[in-house]
């Protein structure tokens, strides 16, 4: 048995001291200096709760056995409610670029821009990134990714071309130097991690595959043939990257939407809060029922004098992950009815993912060498999946909080879709191995999420406890 130090040296007062402090006032200096002498016990993490079972939410895996008679701890972390500060997460939320006042507090997602040929071409054949370049450094100052339109017109900006371009979206020209300039930015960017995805470029008014604008009256429209060529040939030179298709032009939507590829190609569409959302409700009832959104990401824009409320339910409906700003069609916050505010700010915290850990059952005793289970139940409490890659971490991490072990979970977190009444929890039932060489003692148990790539910052779950590197103790195991 362990023996308590020794209290007597610790009370060891002067006469007039002792005869100074009252009898009350002295046993509670005895008993505090007594209790504070006992081995110190370390408590659950702050927001986690743990319960001691010998039973698993399923059957014992065969693979841990070894197990079968073993006391397991259930950590049941607290979440997050939805009316809680907005939790900021790569690709899902709100999204500025109009210059105007945001909601106070709130995090801001990906950055994004839109900007003319000529911006990055000033002549045809020269080419200027440092537009892009910037962005991307904001991006990354920002911890987060830049995506990007080039636009080939522009009513407002009649010289939207470099100098030496003609406006003839069927010409060989015109093809390939739309060739030459995303040959030119896939040499550059291509393996860049800080840009990430793209709106499909280079055809109609503002680059929205679409020639309903002022002055775009005598412009051929691109033939279908080329469309389909033109998009073929962004993704093709940018195999790694998101693509997001605009919904005017159905058959070119159609087409890229349908594209075998990874990542999927999403979909934007102007003007959430208005009955026909730019007039692609149709299309997005479409292509919703078909359930593209499962696989790949929705991304809308607001237009002037948006009904916030229908943003609301359509951003829920149609299970979109971004909402953008418009380039300063909303104004600034301040400017809103304390009900606009709570609308616009429940609509950025509604899209995309949320997702919390409800459950995690591992052994209370592990031993080393043998393999043992870790059970985990999950829920998406939001409105889409993620759709880049992320390691859910498993790891074991001593008095210093350096990682002792850790492995990768079977959890994929873009399989995890949006929790209905009817739905359960998902479940990870997952068997690990415990090295031979880890030294026995005391070790937390800690859920760490982090980007496949190796860019982003480890991803918030909904649920209380996160440390400063993101991680999530859950309370201790022995070994």
């Amino acid at each position: 048995m362990q023996k308590r130090a020794s209290i007597k040296p610790l009370i060891a007062l002067s006469p007039t001291l002792r005869a100074a402090l009252s009898p009350i006032l002295l046993s509670f200096l005895v008993l505090s200096i007594f209790w504070s002498a006992l081995p110190a016990h370390a408590a659950s993490p702050s927001g986690v709760s743990q319960e001691v079972t010998d039973t698993l939410p399923v059957e014992l895996p065969a693979q841990a056995s070894n197990y079968s008679k073993s006391h397991f701890i259930k950590f049941t972390p607290k979440p997050i409610p939805l009316d809680a500060p907005e939790i900021g997460n790569p690709l899902r939320g709100a999204q500025y670029y109009g210059g105007v006042m945001t909601p106070p507090n709130l995090p801001l997602t990906d950055l994004y821009g839109r900007f003319c040929w000529n911006r990055i071409e000033p002549k045809v054949g020269q080419f200027d990134f440092s537009r892009i370049d910037e962005g991307l450094a904001e991006a990354k100052a920002a911890g987060y990714t830049y995506g990007f339109r080039v636009m080939p017109y522009a009513p407002e900006h009649p010289d939207c071309l470099p100098v030496g371009m003609k406006l003839d979206f069927n010409s060989p020209e015109y093809m390939a130097n739309a060739r030459a300039l995303f040959t030119a930015l896939a040499q550059r960017y291509a393996d860049d991690p800080r840009l990430n995805w793209m709106d499909m470029s280079l055809y109609g008014c503002w680059g929205e595959w679409h020639l309903v604008c002022d002055g775009a009256e005598n412009i051929t429209p691109m033939t279908l043939e080329n469309q389909k060529a033109l998009i073929d040939m962004e993704v093709q030179l940018l195999p790694k990257k998101t693509f997001f298709m605009l919904t005017d032009n159905r058959d070119a939507a159609r087409y890229a939407v349908g594209l075998n590829r990874e990542p999927r190609i999403g979909i934007r569409l102007d003007c959430l809060g208005t009955k026909s959302i730019g007039g692609g409700r149709q299309f997005l009832d479409e292509l919703t029922k078909a359930g593209i959104w499962r696989n790949a990401p929705i991304r809308f824009e607001y237009c002037m004098n948006p009904d916030f409320k229908l943003g609301l339910d359509d951003t829920i409906k149609y299970h979109a992950s971004m909402i953008g700003d418009g380039d300063g069609n909303l104004l600034d916050f301040n400017q809103y009815t304390p009900e606009q505010q709570a609308l616009l700010v429940q609509t950025f915290k509604s899209s995309g993912y949320r997702y919390e850990l409800n459950n995690l059952y591992a052994p209370q005793k592990l031993i080393p060498g043998w393999y043992f289970p870790v059970v985990s139940l999950w829920s998406n409490v939001n409105t889409a999946p993620v759709y880049n890659k992320w390691k859910v971490q498993i790891q074991l991490r001593d008095a210093q909080d350096k990682i002792a072990w850790q492995d990768t979970s079977s959890l994929d977190l873009h399989q995890l879709l949006p929790k209905t009444e009817t739905d359960k929890p998902g479940l990870a039932v997952d068997v690990f191995k415990l090295p031979d060489t880890i030294p026995s003692g005391s070790y937390t148990l800690t859920l760490q999420i982090v980007d496949a790539n190796g860019y982003y910052q480890p991803l918030k779950l909904a649920i209380e406890g996160i440390q400063p590197d993101g991680s999530y103790p859950l309370g201790k195991v022995t070994v």
